[in-house]
Parts: structure tokens; C-alpha cells; sequence
């Protein structure tokens, strides 16, 4: 049963049609799908796709809705379902963004794969839906904005939260920034987003750490490390953006002595 609702959120994926975290990531995922290493990378790590860990987290939780409702019905597996929720929500908690993120703008630029993005918005003009906000606020000729006219972009606060948490934190943007050029407020934003997944990722680390059942906690027994390198990388940034705002109070007094 959960591989009926599984293959059926497969199918609701495809649609495209909303602007959630879930939505812009299977975009993604689909398009570095149709390449030869996005199968080769499906094919070691399925487990590790978003496309993936959502159909699966789709389908144990139906399941599970199900048997709210169903208490007597002798087919339905409650504990494995209940086991396979939380390890694939466990596993979410580990999801590389960065990753698929990187190779997403790769392919962007690749004018051969750049056909699927074309095909993509004529179907939706098709079905009449509006184009696409995040694709509008983050992009412009298939090249990444300037940091600066994406968080000065109106429309920016439309964009989901999560995924804008995630592009703001992500390794790919930030190894391309130079913190000595960019203006106070967009520093203090960064920094606002780099405490914020901190923060989230040391809430989930201390889930994991804490989760009772044996079978689940030695499943998952690994995923700590893969959140320390991100939270290393938080912090790191953390420090450099803090570091530069200070000199930014820094300048402010010694251009106010100046005029003096």
C-alpha cells in the first residue's frame, strides 16, 4: 500500500504546479535525472533524492492516515509504516541541497538541457498557471542574480522559506560572495539565515541522538556525521559575516570622526 501512494506522488511531482520546498526541489531533481550522471547518482543513492525521501514520507504517512480510520482492516502494516516514516523523516533531515542545487545551475546553462526548462514553462502557460516565482526572483538568462537584486527583488518574500534558507546557507552561493563587497544588510540577512539552519540542524542532531527505538536509531546512527559538516560550514560563515559587521560599526566611526 505504501508503494501504491509512493508511485502515485511521483506522478503529483511532475505536476509542478506549486512553489513549495518539495515542488522547486523535484524540478530539480527531475531535470539532473535525465542526465547520465544524475542516473548513475539515482541509481547508488535513491534513497538520498528528495523526489524520493517525499514519495516516501507520502506514502507511509497515507498509510498511516488510513489506518486512523481503519483500525480493523488485518492488511495494513502499521509498525513498518510507522518505522518507514521516521527513518525517511529522519533521513530528510540529511538532504544535500547543495548537491543537487549545484548540478541544477550546471544544466542550466547546457542549452541542450535548457529544451526541458522551455518544455516545462510551456506547459504551464498551456495549463494557465503563472510563471514560476522562484525561477523569476533567482535567475535572469539562465545565469544566477546578483545576490543584491535577488533579496532586493519584491517578490522575493513569495518564494518559499525553506528553500530561500536553504539557497542563502548553501555552500554554492556563498564560496561565490565576497563579504568585504557586499552591503550591511545583506550581510545581516546571511547571518540571520546561517543561525537559523544552525539551529535547525543541532535540534535535529539532538533527535537523532535521542530516538529510542534500537532498530531506528542504529539506522540512522550515521546521519549525525553528515550534518557536521554543514554545521561547520554554518558556523565558519557565521564568523566571517559577524567579523565583517563589525568593521562595518567600525567604518561608521571613523568616517563620523573624519567629518569632525
Amino acid at each position: 500500500m505504501i508503494g501504491f501512494y509512493h508511485e502515485k506522488r511521483h506522478v503529483d511531482q511532475k505536476e509542478f504546479k506549486d512553489e513549495n520546498f518539495t515542488s522547486i526541489m523535484s524540478q530539480m531533481e527531475y531535470l539532473f535525472f535525465n542526465t547520465i550522471a544524475g542516473k548513475k547518482h539515482y541509481k547508488s543513492f535513491h534513497d538520498d533524492w528528495y523526489i524520493e525521501l517525499d514519495a516516501n514520507l507520502y506514502g507511509a504517512t497515507k498509510v498511516l492516515d488510513y489506518y486512523q480510520r481503519k483500525h480493523d482492516d488485518n492488511h495494513i502494516d502499521v509498525d513498518y509504516a510507522s518505522y518507514y516514516a521516521k527513518v525517511n523523516g529522519y533521513r530528510r533531515m540529511t538532504y544535500d541541497f547543495d548537491y543537487f542545487f549545484s548540478n541544477y545551475n550546471k544544466l542550466r546553462k547546457n542549452p541542450f538541457y535548457r529544451v526541458q526548462e522551455v518544455r516545462k514553462d510551456l506547459i504551464r502557460i498551456f495549463k494557465g498557471l503563472s510563471p514560476l516565482t522562484w525561477e523569476k526572483v533567482l535567475y535572469s538568462q539562465n545565469e544566477l542574480k546578483d545576490i543584491k537584486d535577488i533579496l532586493n527583488d519584491p517578490m522575493v518574500d513569495f518564494v518559499d522559506p525553506e528553500f530561500m534558507n536553504r539557497f542563502l546557507t548553501s555552500k554554492y552561493l556563498n564560496n561565490r560572495l565576497n563579504y568585504d563587497l557586499l552591503d550591511k544588510s545583506i550581510l545581516e540577512r546571511l547571518n540571520q539565515e546561517f543561525f537559523k539552519r544552525s539551529l535547525e540542524i543541532k535540534n535535529n542532531v539532538n533527535l537523532i541522538a535521542n530516538e529510542q527505538n534500537k532498530e531506528i536509531a542504529e539506522k540512522i546512527s550515521e546521519f549525525p556525521k553528515k550534518l557536521k559538516s554543514e554545521l561547520d560550514f554554518c558556523e565558519l560563515k557565521i564568523n566571517q559575516i559577524e567579523s565583517r559587521l563589525l568593521s562595518f560599526d567600525e567604518e561608521t566611526l571613523n568616517n563620523s570622526r573624519a567629518i569632525r
